[in-house]
């Protein structure tokens, strides 16, 4: 999960949209091709690519939103992430939801939580996009 949305973060910048893209701040791509670091795509990265996290490049990325299930096994992973964006700088809201899995996110309908999440998100793409 924090890939697709550091991947989205990488992708806006902190200005307005009707700025000219020249003086607009230079904002590294994380995911290009998103689909790469998705499970199932037929290109798979191998090796260090899917290391977001050991990036030196993560500073002047936008705010970016953290959201992780307690119990999953890229929990590690998701904390390493939020760890190394706010060394570079970056302004990240992490939130550890316990008593739910991986995947949890998108049930909505019967985890609770999920909904407290997807706000969460909501909200803060709304702040970082002026909205």
């Amino acid at each position: 999960m924090a890939t697709c949305i550091s991947s989205v973060a990488a992708t806006h910048s902190s200005r307005s949209p009707t700025t000219p893209t020249s003086t607009r701040p230079r904002v590294p791509k994380l995911a290009a091709g998103g689909c790469r670091l998705r499970q199932g795509c037929p290109q798979r990265p191998s090796g260090g690519e899917a290391n977001v996290a050991g990036r030196i490049d993560l500073g002047g990325l936008a705010p970016t939103t953290v959201i992780l299930a307690a119990a999953d096994p890229l929990r590690s992973e998701g904390e390493a992430l939020a760890d190394a964006l706010r060394r570079a700088g970056v302004w990240v809201d992490m939130t550890l939801y316990e008593g739910v899995t991986h995947g949890f996110f998108g049930l909505y309908q019967i985890v609770n939580k999920a909904m407290f999440a997807q706000a969460q998100l909501a909200r803060n793409l709304s702040l970082a996009l002026g909205t």
